[in-house]
């Protein structure tokens, strides 16, 4: 229930800001944040991979091994970073906790910078990426996320070079940050309401050629070949089955949410933001037709919480409202916090697997006083990874 309490005081001020705009409180959100999910201890399970190449794989190399001829899978700049912590001589905990309170606090200082109310940004960063990708974690692509955000700078001040910059150094955390490229060029083009009902209709058409369009392009540059096994493999992204009436909830949701984009104050934003917001709307709804859409979904999150951050001032299209304004307002970050907080219930509590991974909420400070933490990875790791594999045999058991 911790989650829900901290999500709770954040609409409670997101609706106070409504009204009196006040920030005060952000910065002590921002603490708790950073205190609940930067030093989660044991939660998710991608915490056991990561940490069993920090504590045990990478013991026996050095930079000059990695940097010229890197033997892991994971990118050359994470690898390295991971021995960086070692030669600090941190532990993991400690480690992983620094590098998740790097990538929130920066994407809160972002948030901070562009949106109209800070608190329904918060929420939405929350309840859509940072709640499991700090869970889990997704510390690679995490990082990447993060890393391009801080190029939004030369986005504006149209300095292409530095900004390429950026992405060269994300790819070293995560491949996939070369979709990162995209969003500089999305300064130059206005996506009007018409354009948007265009991409609608063409989305489908574009993503049935893309494995296509990747295979003739890597006929050409063989290493763009590579990506195309991200386009099948289920690895990489979610089969999403939808049923009818999932189908029809779900284009009433990117209706929906495209509706607050283009009849509100978010509009009026950075050309880029906003066509990152219309970009993550559409890929959320066409992501079943290609399961990499999910990963890639993520490069173009923080754009869409800070442009749903302006709900407050959407308007009946367009006609000024001249009565109860804010009340308007109001109903409508009502309507969007009882849809998204569904969507937080259901993805932790949805079932047994993700009630364990991201339930059952453990922290490292506190775990340490109570002197509940274990000293070796394989004391960490084996009961809670033969927990978890059994669930996932077991779930697709049910699914099969």
């Amino acid at each position: 229930m911790i989650y829900f309490s901290i999500l709770v005081l954040i609409f409670f001020y997101s609706l106070k800001f409504e009204m009196i705009k006040t920030k005060k409180k952000f910065y002590l959100f921002s603490l708790g944040i950073v205190f609940i999910l930067a030093f989660n201890y044991q939660m998710g399970s991608d915490w056991i991979n990561y940490q069993r190449m920090y504590d045990v794989d990478i013991i026996s190399y050095d930079f000059n091994d990695i940097f010229f001829d890197n033997p892991f899978q994971k990118e050359k700049g994470y690898v390295l970073l991971n021995l960086l912590g070692r030669k600090l001589k941190l532990n993991y905990e400690i480690f992983m906790g620094l590098l998740l309170y790097f990538c929130i606090i920066l994407i809160l200082k972002v948030g901070k910078r562009y949106s109209r109310n800070i608190y329904i940004f918060l929420y939405i960063i929350l309840s859509k990426y940072i709640l499991i990708a700090s869970l889990e974690p997704t510390i690679r692509q995490f990082l990447a996320v993060t890393i391009i955000t801080l190029g939004y700078r030369y986005i504006e001040k149209r300095k292409i070079v530095n900004y390429l910059f950026i992405i060269i150094l994300a790819t070293q955390f995560h491949k996939s940050a070369i979709i990162g490229i995209i969003v500089y060029f999305l300064d130059k083009i206005n996506i009007t309401l018409k354009k948007c009902i265009f991409l609608i209709a063409f989305f489908p058409i574009f993503l049935i050629g893309l494995p296509t369009i990747v295979e003739i392009i890597a006929n050409f540059i063989p290493s763009i070949g590579e990506f195309s096994y991200y386009f099948t493999s289920l690895r990489y992204g979610i089969n999403i089955s939808r049923s009818l009436l999932g189908n029809i909830y779900n284009f009433s949701l990117m209706i929906l949410y495209l509706y607050f984009i283009f009849f509100s104050d978010a509009k009026k934003q950075k050309n880029y933001i906003k066509n990152m917001a219309i970009i993550y709307i559409l890929i959320g709804y066409f992501q079943n037709q290609l399961p990499i859409l999910y990963r890639v979904q993520e490069y173009f999150v923080v754009g869409f919480a800070i442009s749903m951050s302006f709900i407050g001032s959407t308007t009946i299209f367009n006609y000024k409202i001249k009565y109860n304004k804010k009340g308007i307002g109001v109903i409508f970050i009502v309507l969007v916090y009882l849809i998204m907080t569904s969507e937080i219930v259901n993805n932790i509590y949805g079932n047994e697997l993700n009630k364990k991974r991201y339930g059952e909420y453990k922290n490292y400070f506190i775990e340490l006083l109570l002197g509940r933490t274990k000293e070796t990875f394989q004391e960490k790791s084996h009961k809670y990874e033969k927990e978890i594999k059994s669930m996932v045999d077991e779930q697709n058991r049910n699914k099969s």
